[in-house]
């Protein structure tokens, strides 16, 4: 059990789902982002959150490919700036580790950093 474990706001099934817990100096609302990820596909909820019943109510229609395609098309460029982010922030935390010569966070949060570009990267996939 690390020290990070203590910080977390998930159930107990954190490391069977593989939760990002709380880090510091990262922002907690990119953690909560990539989190959803992961609930996404625990609790298999892949409709479209916005139109759950594939018709627009302020439009008064039903759904068409275009309104698919543009829902992932948000999808992705959102997981894509999400990415991006929490990447930034991780190799920051990771050169600072370094330059303190503190090896095992800077491992730590080597592991994290390849856990979000790999679940990241496959969600987009």
């Amino acid at each position: 059990m690390t020290k990070y474990d203590k910080d977390l706001k998930y159930d107990k099934d954190v490391k069977q789902f593989q939760y990002l817990p709380y880090l510091n100096n990262i922002n907690p609302d990119y953690i909560d982002e990539f989190n959803k990820i992961i609930l996404k596909k625990k609790f298999g909820y892949f409709i479209d959150e916005n139109n759950p019943n594939n018709y627009i109510k302020d439009d008064k229609r039903n759904i068409n490919d275009r309104d698919r395609m543009l829902s992932y098309r948000k999808r992705y460029t959102d997981n894509d700036i999400l990415y991006e982010n929490l990447t930034v922030e991780l190799n920051n935390m990771i050169i600072y580790y370094n330059s303190l010569k503190d090896y095992n966070e800077q491992r730590i949060y080597e592991g994290y950093l390849y856990k979000v570009q790999s679940h990241i990267y496959n969600e987009n996939k």
